[in-house]
């Protein structure tokens, strides 16, 4: 069965793998990337309906008290990017419009009735590690967005459970460790005939933008052949002890949601020492938030 369903797909947050597996969707005669390459549609959308609930608050209770027209114009806003993105596809393409972030991802079909979604995530602390090295990233506000980003995942899973909506959760390990069998179920659920899809080609993909091969401290977004030593997973192995138990502190929840970790696993790193050492520092950060909102208003 075929689709022209445009594909949305999300990361979790930067770093977490999204140019790979555009890329590789890419290897499919029908798909074809918006030349906005990061959109950012989804995650700004929480505009949107501000400017709905602003505008209705000047109509008459009467007109809409059930609502109707409200989601109505939601919908035809939505409808409207929708044209803007199909506007730029050549003809006979299906869409890929791609983000790296999930922000805003729970209002995504209630915009767009009729797309499929697909969420791209990966380990947390593999995100924290790549964002570090390649944009530092401070390594506090790393893990608290990353733990930010899964609840938004979370809610947006449990608000979906019982609707028809489609959308498929994919991990980047899988996707490195076991591409073809990854891509085909990806391919499954899109709905596309795989017989056209050319999987010989995967080997040849380049790494863009990988920490790993950093060009005079920056991240080079020019094609680079992978080498046999490439290994983007489990780059975290070489944590301090602090910053494993800080990691699992703030986003634990996380990563045993998203199955890399078990719970007792996680407990089990968190003894009675290293609650109260995050305890300690956790108010320690909260004072030099105020004494910086004091001194900024002095």
């Amino acid at each position: 069965m075929s689709s022209t369903r445009p594909i949305f797909l999300l990361g979790i947050m930067q770093r977490c793998g999204t140019n790979f597996l555009n890329r590789l969707l890419l290897l499919h005669p029908d798909l074809e990337s918006h030349p906005v390459s990061e959109d950012y549609l989804i995650a700004k959308s929480h505009n949107l309906f501000q400017y709905v609930e602003q505008v209705s608050r000047h109509w008459n209770p009467s007109w809409d008290p059930d609502g109707a027209f409200r989601r109505s114009l939601i919908q035809h806003l939505g409808n409207s990017i929708l044209l803007f993105l199909q506007s730029n596809i050549h003809e006979n393409k299906r869409l890929i419009a791609k983000t790296p972030s999930v922000s805003n991802v729970s209002q995504v079909f209630n915009l767009f009735s009729h797309v499929d979604l697909v969420i791209l995530i990966r380990d947390g602390r593999d995100v924290v590690e790549s964002g570090i090295r390649s944009f530092g990233w401070r390594f506090e506000g790393a893990i608290q967005k990353y733990a930010r980003r899964t609840n938004e995942i979370q809610s947006f899973i449990q608000s979906n459970l019982n609707d028809d909506f489609r959308y498929l959760l994919v991990k980047y390990e899988e996707l490195v460790l076991e591409t073809e069998t990854t891509m085909r179920k990806i391919l499954e659920f899109l709905r596309l005939d795989d017989s056209c899809y050319d999987f010989k080609a995967i080997q040849s993909i380049p790494v863009f933008g990988s920490s790993t091969y950093k060009r005079k401290g920056a991240v080079d977004w020019k094609p680079v052949e992978k080498t046999s030593g490439f290994n983007p997973i489990r780059r975290w192995s070489r944590w301090s002890l602090y910053q494993k138990k800080r990691f699992y502190w703030i986003a634990g929840e996380s990563i045993v949601f998203f199955n890399y970790m078990s719970r007792k696993e996680c407990i089990d790193e968190l003894n009675f020492f290293w609650r109260i050492m995050n305890r300690c520092i956790d108010f320690i950060i909260r004072c030099r938030r105020i004494l910086s909102r004091i001194a900024r208003r002095s």
